[in-house]
């Protein structure tokens, strides 16, 4: 008979290796699979203490691929800690700036040359120049700032991921 240490039987928030009851009489892992497809549903998962909720839904949307974002209830106090939270997890922003700027710079020069003179006894050279240059610019910069709830469920809608 094969022994186990405890840490290998029950794994608190991970996945037990040797332990794990598929459900298959009531169909819960396909029933939970069924709404990956389908991210705009609220699923609620009851039963008593320790009767694997968590490793059901773990093993459905593992927390370590990335792709679904876990939030453990123990660091939410406030509505804005969870929404705070899964904008950490997707690497979101709620505020978001952008800038423009414009400058133009134009610019005419030329140059006009004369000679003159009387054969064999004088003769002159002048040179005239004339260079002009505008420049124009301007900068326009918008602000957007949402509260964290619009913009966690914004951009969690963009990336797909369940929450």
């Amino acid at each position: 008979m094969k022994r186990f240490i405890a840490s290998q039987v029950f794994v608190p928030g991970g996945m037990p290796q040797h332990t794990y009851v598929d459900r298959t009489e009531r169909d819960l892992e396909s029933r939970l699979m069924s709404v990956r497809d389908n991210l705009c549903k609220l699923v609620a998962l009851t039963g008593a203490t320790k009767s694997g909720k968590t490793v059901l839904v773990n093993r459905v949307f593992p927390r370590l691929n990335g792709e679904n974002v876990w939030i453990d209830d123990g660091t939410i106090e406030l509505e804005n800690d969870l929404w705070s939270g899964v904008l950490g997890a997707i690497d979101g922003f709620s505020t978001s700036e952008s800038s423009e700027s414009e400058d133009s710079k134009q610019t005419f020069s030329g140059d006009i040359e004369a000679e003159a003179g009387v054969p064999l006894i004088a003769k002159g050279k002048g040179k005239v120049g004339a260079a002009l240059s505008r420049r124009q610019g301007g900068a326009s910069k918008k602000s957007l700032s949402l509260s964290p709830g619009t913009a966690a469920i914004t951009q969690l809608r963009e990336s797909g991921k369940p929450l």
